[in-house]
């Protein structure tokens, strides 16, 4: 009965460490807290891979909420993306970062916190819900040729409310870096910024279902000897 309970601790043990591992957040900066956590855009193979977030555009920033009436979901600094007036195009802008460290074959979950403090007037032929906020999970091989992903962009339903977004996606087979993005996709006509904030962003591993079982089973067997004792 003892051996039975170490080789069922054991599993669960090795099963357990498994999942801390896939449960650790892998993006750099993902709460945006840390001012050094930004590099120059455009990241290449020679500067600003694991460098945290690369902005391409002039109005995302970090930015301190500390005296904003919406409360940050953690810490005081969010990532805020503004839309200008005048962009009469669907155009992107916001942040993004490379990061060193796929599993080829794995899936990963990307997550993030949007927000908005600003809304278009309603009825005015805007699309409802907007502005619409965007994550972005794709992934590299070792020349930062892009290799594709998941994407989940959703309107805003809800001002000066955090919402949370997710996607997940399976790393290719030659698959070398992730490629992040945080983004704002709007079309503005409006005389006032359309702001977008995001906060505690996360991106995990997924847990194998074999590993899952693992840590079952390892819980399981000395339950089980015990029953068949009693």
């Amino acid at each position: 009965m003892k051996m039975t309970k170490i080789i069922g601790g054991s599993i669960a043990v090795a099963a357990a460490l498994v999942l801390n591992t896939q449960a650790q957040n892998l993006l750099i900066n993902g709460d945006f807290e840390n001012a050094a956590g930004f590099t120059a855009n455009p990241v290449t193979l020679t500067s600003g891979i694991n460098g945290g977030w690369a902005v391409y555009d002039g109005n995302t920033y970090q930015s301190d909420m500390f005296y904003s009436p919406d409360t940050p979901e953690s810490g005081s600094y969010a990532l805020l993306s503004s839309q200008v007036p005048g962009n009469a195009a669907w155009a992107g802008e916001g942040g993004y970062e490379i990061i060193s460290g796929v599993v080829p074959g794995a899936t990963y979950l990307l997550s993030a916190w949007e927000l908005t403090d600003t809304m278009p007037v309603p009825g005015s032929g805007y699309p409802p819900g907007s502005p619409q906020f965007g994550i972005q999970l794709d992934f590299t091989d070792s020349t930062l040729a892009g290799l594709g992903g998941n994407t989940a962009y959703e309107y805003v339903n809800a001002i000066n409310t955090w919402q949370l977004v997710t996607c997940t996606a399976t790393a290719p087979a030659n698959a070398t870096y992730f490629e992040i993005y945080f983004q704002q996709a709007t079309m503005n006509t409006y005389g006032y910024n359309l702001n977008a904030y995001y906060d505690n962003g996360s991106l995990t591993m997924v847990p194998e279902p074999g590993t899952m079982a693992l840590l079952g089973m390892g819980l399981a067997i000395p339950f089980y000897f015990i029953r068949r004792k009693s």
